[in-house]
């Protein structure tokens, strides 16, 4: 891997330049990790800005009865920890790496250090407009009672993404339910009778297609 032109290419850092991003990657650390490793907990102040090079990572918090709530999907080119590196604040979840993974780690003093880019800093200020928007749809998804008014949501945040009205899910049923504070059984059957009702299509198990999408907003 060229890591310079790799980070170049996310769009977080695309304002930098090469004598940027090189200082970035002289002055930042390189760690493997391996499958299921827990990497950062909600007890541990974050100091840095992480950017995953190789691998998938997610972040995800656990209830006082051990319920898991998946937050948020980290693959090659996504990054963590730059919401909260500034405020002497602890990451907001567990990171946990899916497979065997390879993060750089840039100190914020780096980050600051960099900010006399004023592009660089207006893509960083958008990048948290961007999280906070995720997290807002997540809580509201979450707002709602029943599991099937959960999915409708998803389904339809989904859409907006997309444009068409085929989605490709990201993630498979068991994933999905952590995702949305339930369980693969309870997910696997509202998606089962949103197809007996018209609502959807299920050509496979990642393949789903909008045929009502006003009754889909019905339960949303």
């Amino acid at each position: 891997m060229n890591m310079k032109q790799f980070i170049k290419s996310i769009p977080l850092f695309s304002a930098l330049s090469d004598a940027d991003i090189q200082f970035m990657i002289d002055n930042g650390q390189v760690k493997e990790y391996v499958k299921g490793e827990t990497i950062h907990s909600p007890d541990e102040i974050c100091n840095y800005v992480s950017i995953v090079l190789e691998g998938k990572l997610y972040s995800t918090k656990y209830s006082l009865s051990g319920k898991e709530q998946i937050v948020c999907n980290l693959v090659a080119g996504k990054c963590f920890g730059y919401p909260v590196v500034f405020g002497n604040l602890t990451y907001p979840e567990y990171i946990i790496t899916e497979t065997q993974s390879k993060v750089l780690y840039v100190h914020r003093d780096i980050l600051m250090s960099l900010f006399d880019n004023k592009d660089f800093l207006l893509l960083f200020f958008e990048a948290l407009s961007k999280k906070i928007k995720a997290f807002s749809e997540l809580v509201e998804i979450l707002s709602y009672t029943s599991v099937k008014e959960r999915v409708a949501r998803y389904l339809l945040n989904q859409v907006q993404e997309s444009k068409p009205d085929n989605i490709s899910l990201k993630v498979n049923k068991t994933r999905l339910a952590k995702e949305l504070g339930s369980v693969r059984v309870v997910v696997s059957r509202v998606f089962k009778t949103l197809e007996e009702e018209g609502i959807i299509e299920q050509p496979n198990d990642q393949e789903v297609m909008i045929i009502d999408k006003n009754k889909l907003e019905n339960f949303s």
